[in-house]
């Protein structure tokens, strides 16, 4: 029999302490993964700046693809690491594009529409689309699940936590402002490359944990 679910169930400030912890546990990991990410973001930006119409979307595409394929590697090293210590960054890389890497696209791209389908109707449905299948990725990647089973997995996950989801997705954006706000006056050449490694890197982790315990 499944355990009533509950918002209060999740320790908010648990998810981003244990979060950093993993996050510090695998710095050398999260500093790789985020100085590719932010090198990346800052190659792209320079090229939105003088896309057209239809080269930005295609570009924003791109960019998109390549966020979650980043995102989609450490999700699979972290799960790696907890079954066998000794597994790398290389075991995890090769897993995705050997065997997810396709199907990760597909759901990315149907998590776009739906959730920007959302947004363009009504703001309400277009976030709770957002919390609704935010765990779908794991699904896939986890638990071998095809994109429509994923999707519904995520909303079955996310049922009696949403308004925690909810505060801790809202805590995650406003740590990116304040931090967008102040190196974008700093460093505004470099803002976007280097929130990419912080808070960006970082807020995978919490993800990931998040993830953990909604399924416990």
């Amino acid at each position: 029999m499944d355990k009533k679910r509950s918002g209060s169930s999740i320790n908010i400030l648990g998810v981003f302490q244990n979060g950093f912890n993993l996050y510090t546990k695998n710095i050398v990991t999260a500093l790789f993964l985020g100085l590719i990410s932010a090198g990346v973001s800052f190659i792209f930006s320079s090229w939105l700046k003088d896309a057209r119409a239809g080269g930005l979307s295609l570009l924003y595409i791109f960019r998109s693809a390549f966020t979650v394929s980043v995102s989609a590697i450490l999700i699979l090293y972290l799960h790696l690491k907890e079954q066998n210590k000794k597994a790398d960054l290389r075991d995890a890389v090769y897993r995705f594009f050997s065997k997810y890497f396709l199907v990760t696209m597909v759901t990315a791209l149907a998590l776009v529409a739906i959730i920007i389908g959302g947004f363009i109707f009504f703001i309400i449905p277009g976030i709770l689309f957002a919390i609704w299948f935010s765990q779908t990725y794991y699904f896939i990647l986890l638990e071998n699940k095809s994109p429509a089973d994923a999707l519904r997995a995520s909303k079955r996950l996310t049922e009696g936590r949403r308004i925690a989801i909810s505060v801790i997705f809202l805590i995650q954006g406003i740590i990116s402002a304040v931090i967008s706000a102040v190196v974008g006056k700093l460093f505004p050449d470099a803002a976007v490359g280097i929130t990419a490694i912080f808070p960006g890197t970082f807020f995978w982790f919490v993800d990931y944990v998040l993830y953990k315990k909604l399924k416990n």
